[in-house]
């Protein structure tokens, strides 16, 4: 989990005299308050903070806290006395909710260990590749593998594409990830459409860049491959 110095780094967006009051104990009671001020910003959840009179909304991906007795509304991070970001740790609860309803027969299986790994990759990101270089020395695990090929790396959506329509979709990972197509052209391939799918599936997740990994409902963004060692048996 993320940590900094202990602060309170919220900045002020918006505050509306005479916005109706609310208990600032009754999550029903602000909800109801913050919907009547903004009734045009999407709300799927408001909590209760350890900072009385303030509530966290989750508005999508955005996590904002909103004071219900002065209308005001307030966008940055929360950070705990103990330098830990509560901001941070609701994100990464919101992530791990969606990961776990990933459809995980349409991705890329790798391997069949007793431990699942869920990974967002691109083909051509060479922190991606020196994960998978890692994993796969790993006998224990299953991989389970979504493609999201970055802007920046041209030939990474034919690579992706290659794979997800190969009869044998895990030996073409491996020749991609070895880097045999780094120069060569790869082979002729008729898309599957699955590529589109992953896309979609990663961009509804919220995250960006790559390599993503979630080990046990734990997530390491980027090559941290100490952070992936300590979470596997």
């Amino acid at each position: 989990m993320k940590r900094f110095a202990p602060a309170l780094a919220l900045w002020l967006v918006a505050g509306l005299p005479g916005a109706r009051a609310a208990d600032p104990l009754t999550g029903g009671c602000a909800e109801s308050a913050f919907r009547t001020v903004f009734p045009k910003v999407r709300v799927d959840a408001v909590h209760p903070t350890p900072v009385q009179g303030l509530f966290e909304v989750v508005a999508g991906e955005s996590v904002l806290y909103f004071a219900p007795a002065t209308g005001h509304l307030l966008f940055g991070e929360l950070w705990s006395k103990e330098g830990v970001s509560l901001t941070a740790a609701r994100k990464e609860r919101l992530l791990a909710e969606k990961v776990v309803r990933l459809p995980l027969d349409r991705a890329v299986k790798l391997g069949d260990g007793p431990t699942v790994v869920i990974e967002v990759t691109d083909p051509d990101c060479p922190f991606c590749r020196l994960g998978s270089d890692y994993l796969k020395t790993r006998g224990d695990v299953t991989r389970y593998v979504f493609f999201h090929p970055l802007p920046s790396h041209p030939q990474a959506r034919a690579k992706a594409g290659f794979i997800l329509a190969a009869s044998d979709p895990a030996a073409a990972y491996e020749e991609v990830f070895s880097g045999r197509y780094d120069e060569d052209p790869l082979p002729k391939f008729e898309p599957a459409g699955r590529l589109e799918e992953h896309v979609r599936l990663v961009e509804e997740l919220g995250v960006r860049g790559t390599p993503h990994y979630w080990i046990g409902g734990e997530h390491v963004a980027g090559a941290g491959l100490d952070a992936i060692r300590n979470l596997l048996p």
